[in-house]
């Protein structure tokens, strides 16, 4: 998806989106899910669990690395 069309989705996609800063969801796209919504469903299931781990309310930038280093890269066999 392009980032506009990822600024839209997203939010609608979950409710720990809904509220995000709009930039905080263009460096996820930038940084991890490329506009992926598969990325994006495996990033927002990592947030979750982070976010009850650690009490949180909301996303920042530290729990999404956070998340980031919980997805798996595939590699070619």
């Amino acid at each position: 998806m392009p980032l506009d069309e990822v600024l839209t989705v997203i939010p609608a996609f979950h409710s720990m989106w809904s509220d995000a800063d709009p930039d905080l969801i263009a460096l996820c796209d930038q940084e991890a899910a490329h506009g992926n919504f598969r990325a994006w469903a495996k990033i927002t299931h990592h947030l979750t669990t982070g976010l009850q781990e650690t009490g949180r309310k909301t996303a920042d930038e530290d729990l999404l690395r956070w998340a980031y280093s919980k997805l798996r890269t595939r590699q070619a066999a």
